[in-house]
């Protein structure tokens, strides 16, 4: 008999110790890397055979971490002539360069102009996901108005990040909002007077208030366990591009494009870009294809296949493999801290403008 990890189940190793995703049923375990070298010697082994190489003390090691995985249901013993019964599963990703995710600003008045602009550019692109990120306060009529733009465009989902304004607690007229522009799945209100989150249409849409002040220019990129992800269209992203950023563009209020509403590197203005061009950009195109397997510190992080990262706040702002500067995983240690408390970041975070985000 042999032993072997269901297709679904992958083993990957960190520094000090391993992980076992489970794609199929989004979990994981973190395991000592001794189990991930067991497993790499017997595979396609006799697994009596291999046990009954080892020494006494090694040999109940080994059964304990077998019975482990049985009993988890992430792996079986089986005859190895009955290996074509159990054909492997492709992990392949077919990159594809188009835009997949589009964030816009909207600051003070609407600017009839660029939304035109934009709604002609998503559906050249037949871009499926927007994030409608709001600078100022807009009146019930304003937010209307700037989501009728969307109607009838090839966007599925729409995410909205707005500041608080007295009407949006009245729930007639969220309730408008949300079944007027069913394509909304999330309404993020900032700096509210309470914090809560409802759910309208059948839990279709969420209305989420939080008390603090989100800027979405500085508060993304937070690496954390409640951030995880387990499935496998991240694990194989993960392995061939750069998840944060890859098939995402960002427009803001004057209509200028950007890999991201956090890096400011200039692609062109939507007035006047060939979208051909800008899917054909060197700087755009090295972004996208930022891997873990080029990141510093992330290249031996067990987590690393799980994890969103991101290019904007880097540990070294001028080095793009950096680790991520909000991250507060150390693999070396395997260790957690709140990214910010680490002293040698001091200067990284005076020099990104953040130092009043990290006293709230």
């Amino acid at each position: 008999m042999i032993f072997r990890l269901y297709e679904n189940v992958k083993l990957v190793k960190g520094l000090k110790r391993s992980i076992i995703y489970d794609l199929q049923l989004s979990r994981y375990y973190l395991v000592p890397n001794s189990m991930y070298y067991v497993l790499r010697k017997c595979y396609n082994r006799d697994v009596d055979s291999y046990i009954n190489e080892l020494a006494i003390e090694d040999r109940e090691i080994v059964n304990e971490y077998l019975e482990f995985l049985v009993r988890n249901e992430l792996g079986h013993f089986i005859n190895k002539g009955d290996l074509t019964k159990f054909p492997k599963v492709k992990f392949d990703f077919e990159i594809d360069y188009k835009v997949n995710n589009l964030i816009i600003d909207v600051k003070d008045f609407v600017r009839d102009d660029v939304l035109n602009e934009v709604k002609k550019f998503i559906d050249a692109n037949l871009i499926e996901a927007l994030m409608i990120n709001i600078k100022t306060k807009q009146s019930f009529k304003e937010l209307d108005l700037i989501l009728s733009y969307f109607f009838e465009t090839t966007i599925q989902d729409i995410q909205i990040l707005i500041p608080y304004d007295s009407w949006l607690l009245e729930d007639e007229k969220i309730n408008f909002i949300i079944n007027q522009h069913l394509r909304i799945s999330q309404l993020h209100i900032h700096s509210s007077p309470i914090e809560k989150t409802a759910d309208f249409n059948g839990k279709t849409a969420f209305v989420i208030y939080k008390t603090d002040k989100i800027d979405l220019h500085t508060s993304c990129g937070t690496i954390s366990e409640q951030n995880f992800y387990i499935n496998t269209s991240l694990f194989t992203e993960n392995h061939n591009v750069n998840t944060c950023l890859y098939g995402k563009l960002f427009i803001d209020e004057k209509g200028n494009i950007k890999p991201c509403h956090s890096i400011d590197i200039p692609l062109g203005s939507i007035f006047d870009i060939n979208i051909n061009q800008l899917l054909e950009n060197k700087t755009l195109r090295n972004l996208w294809h930022i891997d873990k397997k080029s990141i510093s510190v992330c290249k031996v992080c067990e987590y690393r296949y799980m994890c969103t990262d991101c290019r904007a706040f880097l540990e070294n702002p001028q080095d793009l493999y950096s680790k991520p500067l909000k991250c507060g995983y150390d693999p070396y240690t395997s260790k957690w801290e709140d990214w910010f408390i680490n002293p040698l970041k001091e200067k990284v975070i005076e020099f990104y403008g953040m130092q009043e985000l990290v006293k709230t």
